[in-house]
């Protein structure tokens, strides 16, 4: 079902998207309590991070055709860079504001230690790399944005196979191209390699919302009820693929 607010018009959110949003935010927290969540901590590393950008391309989607509603070419450069402005106020200022928040209340439990200062307003100068900031989560804020930027050029093409295609051909090349697999071991400045790895997701969100979408919202069940199953099967055949193998060993 879409929200809709008082005067009718169509807002970029669904009550589905907004499920999918809590089962991802509950999955983080499953992730980060560690042990207490038993064999179900692996498992939702399998997916959770993967649901996160899934889900922000199918609202990147929503807004474009929101805007063609509404008479605008979401697919011009002077949209796409309205787009980045964007962008830097709702993820880039917010993800400043909480490294340095983290850098004070660093410095406030362990005391003022100039090297460390110095290392950690280093890498948050690099964007938080994943795995070297001890505020671990903040990484997020500049992959996303990176993702951002990338696919807001490539789906300036406006096919969305040829869009899958890139996406795919950049997940291959994070995953088989770069001499460190940004997954385990990010290293670019601000995420960039892990933004490779993850916009296969965005871009899956992308460019299938608009058909899954018509299927959950319309009439016919059966069609709802093939993609609702094509989406829970989707999620175990990842889980199977062969780099996450020893997590499917460990949990059984």
């Amino acid at each position: 079902m879409q929200v809709t607010n008082d005067q009718g018009n169509k807002k970029a959110r669904y009550a589905y998207i907004d499920v999918l949003r809590f089962l991802g935010i509950f999955a983080i927290y499953l992730g980060h309590i560690s042990s207490p969540s038993g064999p179900v901590n692996k498992f939702v590393f399998l997916y959770h991070v993967p649901l996160f950008f899934f889900v922000s391309g199918c609202m990147d989607i929503n807004r474009e055709m929101v805007l063609e509603g509404q008479g605008e070419n979401p697919y011009s450069y002077k949209r796409y860079i309205k787009s980045i402005v964007h962008d830097i106020k709702t993820l880039v200022f917010p993800w400043l504001f909480f490294s340095i928040f983290s850098m004070i209340v660093y410095v406030l439990n362990n005391g003022f230690d100039k090297e460390k200062v110095i290392l950690n307003l280093e890498i948050i100068m690099k964007g938080c790399i994943r795995n070297q900031f001890f505020a671990g989560s903040l990484w997020f804020f500049t992959c996303l944005f990176i993702v951002k930027i990338i696919f807001g050029l490539i789906k300036l093409l406006k096919n969305r196979l040829l869009i899958f295609v890139i996406c795919l051909l950049l997940f291959y090349i994070s995953e088989y191209g770069l001499p460190h697999r940004p997954l385990v071991n990010p290293q670019w400045y601000w995420n960039t390699d892990s933004a490779m790895y993850y916009i296969i997701y965005y871009g899956i969100g992308f460019c299938l919302f608009p058909k899954f979408n018509s299927l959950l919202a319309g009439n016919d069940r059966s069609e709802g009820r093939k993609i609702k199953k094509a989406m829970f099967y989707a999620i175990f055949v990842w889980g199977g693929y062969t780099r996450h193998w020893p997590f499917w060993e460990k949990i059984y």
